[in-house]
This record gives C-alpha cells, structure tokens and sequence, in this order.
C-alpha cells in the first residue's frame, strides 16, 4: 500500500515539474522572440565617431534609421554612449585610436580590442559588426604594433570573438580606403585578404568587402581618414544590405514578431 501510495506521489511530481518545464521553456522563448537584436558596432574611431557636427561621422546613427525604417527591432549595444548624427541609439564598442591587439602590457597601454574583448562582448550581442585595424597600419611607436603581423592578429581577434560568444554571427568588415593611401600598400591589402579568408573558413563569420562596396569619393572624408556624412550614410548603408539576410534568417526562424506601421513610426 505504501509503495503503491509513493508511487502515484511520484508521478504525480513528476507531471507538475513537466508543466512547470514546459511553461518556463515558453516563457523563455516568447522573451527571446520579443526581444530586439542586439547589434554590438566594435571598432576604433570609425565606429565612435567624433562629436558632430564638426567632428567626424559615425556610421552608427544612419544605419539605426536605416533598419528601424525598414521594419527591423534592434538594440545597439555596448560599453559606452555617444549619440551619433542621425540616430537615436547611443550604445557602442567603438575606441578612438585602438588596434587591433594584443601588445604587450609590460611596456604599453592595452588600448586595443583582443586585450579588451571579453568586457567588450558582456552585453552578449546577437551580432557584431567589426572594423578594426586602420590603426595598425598607421601606428607610431606609441602603440607598440607591427604592421606586418596585422593580418595575424585580426584572424586571432576574430577566432577570440567566436569562442567568447560563438552564437552570435560576426560581421567582419575590410578596411575601408584612405583618401590619401600609399600604392601599392601591401599591408593594407594583406589584412583585407585575411578577412576574407577568416570569413570563408568559418561559419558564422562573414565578410563585408567595405572597402569595395563603399565607393568612397571626394568629399567622403573629413580629413582623408575619417569619414564626411556622405561617407558615414555610405558606410551605413553597406551594412544594411550586409545585415539584411542575417535579420531575415533570424526573423523566420524565431519567430521574432516585426513592428506594425504605427510602431514603426513612433
């Protein structure tokens, strides 16, 4: 009789903590479904940008408009805020003057993206836009680097990125062209060829010929480096197109429910 009576109590548990399972799975993935994205923009001052309107531009604050016009729910997210020219989202990785790292820290300051990344990536993005290594090739002696071993280090960035947060998809950008850069450049070349190769090898990883894709002009630049609003609405409209199929392929397979007209305009 007892073994009969705990018996029934334990099944009888055992249905309770499957409904009670079952609930908690749903509420977990309605929670991931509801959320925005998180877009994580990673990079030095390309990504920052300056204090507009008589600084330098950021991509950031186009492509937010961008893809809120166009139906997507997405949080930009990150470690700092400046509100960039053209957005609303302040959220950011981007760091004036960084490379790509590592250096060593018994003789330089770690102001670089690998020596930073695990803090960087804390906000546990769905996607990471990243643009970084300009630095590298025009570093001094103040920033410990060698241009050569660029390439290296972007490719051991990367791998970094995917192993801290290997759900998330990484959109890896080439360098984009200086108004003013040396011909030939080979290091400059190198690293945009390790980008696509890195790109190619590994799944969720891909590649952002910006450099191409861009077309920047005369007039693009603030002073040769940095870029104009001209070439930020460029830059920003490059990654929405790159974006796009990474949104759409999330968006069908979770679900994710899009804004209806009214939301879109508030």
């Amino acid at each position: 009789m007892k073994g009969g009576y705990a018996a029934s109590w334990i099944v009888s548990l055992a249905g309770v903590l499957l409904i009670l399972c079952g609930q908690s799975c749903r509420r977990d993935r309605q929670d991931s479904e509801d959320r925005p994205i998180r877009i994580l923009p990673l990079g030095d001052s390309l990504t920052e940008g300056g204090r507009y309107p008589w600084s330098h531009h950021s991509y950031r604050g186009y492509l937010h408009t961008l893809l809120k016009q166009a139906g997507y729910r997405v949080d930009f997210v990150g470690t700092r805020r400046r509100l960039p020219c053209g957005g609303e989202d302040p959220d950011h990785e981007g760091h004036s003057g960084f490379t790509i790292g590592p250096v060593d820290e018994r003789v330089c300051p770690t102001y670089d993206l690998f020596s930073n990344i695990e803090p960087y990536l804390s906000s546990s993005p769905d996607i990471v836009l990243l643009m970084i290594g300009i630095n590298d090739l025009l570093a001094d002696d103040r920033r410990c680097v060698d241009r050569r071993s660029a390439p290296e280090r972007l490719e051991r960035l990367v791998r970094r990125i995917v192993d801290l947060r290997p759900e998330a998809q990484v959109l890896l950008a080439s360098l984009l062209p200086v108004e003013q850069e040396p011909d030939p450049w080979p290091e400059f070349d190198a690293v945009n060829q390790r980008a696509a190769l890195v790109a190619a090898a590994t799944p969720q990883v891909h590649f952002v010929d910006a450099h191409r894709e861009t077309g920047l002009a005369t007039g693009d630049w603030s002073d040769g480096l940095h870029l104009s609003r001209s070439g930020a609405q460029k830059l920003a409209y490059v990654w929405f197109q790159n974006l796009k199929p990474l949104l759409e392929a999330r968006r069908k397979t979770s679900g994710a429910r899009m804004p209806s007209p009214r939301e879109r305009a508030e």
